[in-house]
Order: C-alpha cells, then sequence, then structure tokens
C-alpha cells in the first residue's frame, strides 16, 4: 500500500442453488469508476483513505444487469475494510453490501 492509501476486500457470492449465475460477474464500481473485478470470490482494490461509494451489480450474457446495491464505505489511512457482496435469489431483486467493521 503507498502511503494515503488503504485497501478494500470486497467478496462476491451467489445463493447455493444458483446454477444461473455461472454464466455472470459481478460489476464494480468505487467512486463511479470501474473497477477490474469479473469474478466471484475475494478481491483486493488499493483505494485513498477516506469517504467511498461502492455500486454493484451482476452482468449477465446477455447484457441484462440486477442485483443492484450501494453502499458508503470509509476507509482509514493503511486499513482494510472487508465488504460482502451477496447476490439476490431472484433475477430483478436487489442484492445485499455488508460492511465488516
Amino acid at each position: 500500500m503507498s502511503i494515503g492509501q488503504g485497501a478494500i476486500k470486497v467478496t462476491f457470492a451467489y445463493p447455493s442453488f444458483g446454477g444461473g449465475y455461472a454464466d455472470s460477474s459481478p460489476r464494480l464500481t468505487i467512486d463511479g469508476i470501474e473497477q477490474p473485478v469479473r469474478a466471484w470470490g475475494s478481491h483486493v482494490l488499493p483505494v485513498a483513505a477516506g469517504p467511498h461509494t461502492l455500486r454493484i451489480l451482476v452482468d449477465t450474457p446477455g447484457g441484462d444487469s440486477f442485483g443492484l446495491a450501494e453502499a458508503p464505505v470509509t476507509v482509514g489511512l493503511g486499513d482494510q475494510v472487508a465488504v460482502d457482496y451477496r447476490a439476490p435469489r431472484f433475477h430483478g431483486a436487489r442484492g445485499r453490501i455488508r460492511v465488516k467493521r
């Protein structure tokens, strides 16, 4: 981590019976900037210390997006904040973000 930075560790998950999720991928923006995350699981992203806004969707192969979830996150200097995203059980429903403190 560079001086003045922290990190956000995002874990993307979908329901255990979600066979339809195999061909989909999460899409993450931090403060409106698309992040290079295209796989389920955990990813650590360096960010500047301070407040941020996360926005997560699920992209499908057909170009349809669903599962929107948004949350504010504040990252302290040198800290790593853990965030869990859970995709919805049903297409068209909202996802959930949980920020761990």
